[in-house]
């Protein structure tokens, strides 16, 4: 079970189970809503950034799942895309649910920062 969760400008959270946004009521802070979980699976929580339309270093939780999956399911991955391309998906897809809901991220500013 993979979960994230991301504060929402209305200060509701926006929790990502596999992939799917979970409507609800939830803990305040991410580690106090994981610990609610079976402890399984690999997670990373992460913060928006373009009010919500990108995940802030992308490359950074990539690679964290990468770690994480090898270690968890003794699979070796030949790359971190090939964990994005896996995951890639689901997160455009909560990404849009983040956007719908108004998520607060700063603007986009700068150049490239790894993210998605």
């Amino acid at each position: 079970e993979h979960a994230t969760t991301t504060r929402a400008m209305s200060g509701a959270p926006v929790v990502v189970v596999d992939g799917t946004a979970v409507d609800g009521t939830h803990p305040a802070s991410p580690s106090d809503w994981l610990k609610t979980l079976p402890q399984l699976g690999a997670y990373t929580t992460g913060r928006t950034r373009g009010g919500g339309a990108k995940v802030a270093q992308w490359s950074l939780h990539v690679a964290r799942l990468r770690s994480s999956l090898a270690t968890l399911t003794a699979t070796t991955f030949e790359s971190d895309g090939e964990v994005a391309a896996l995951i890639e998906p689901s997160v455009r897809r909560v990404l849009a649910v983040c956007v719908e809901r108004n998520v607060a991220g700063p603007p986009d500013e700068g150049a490239d920062r790894g993210e998605l």
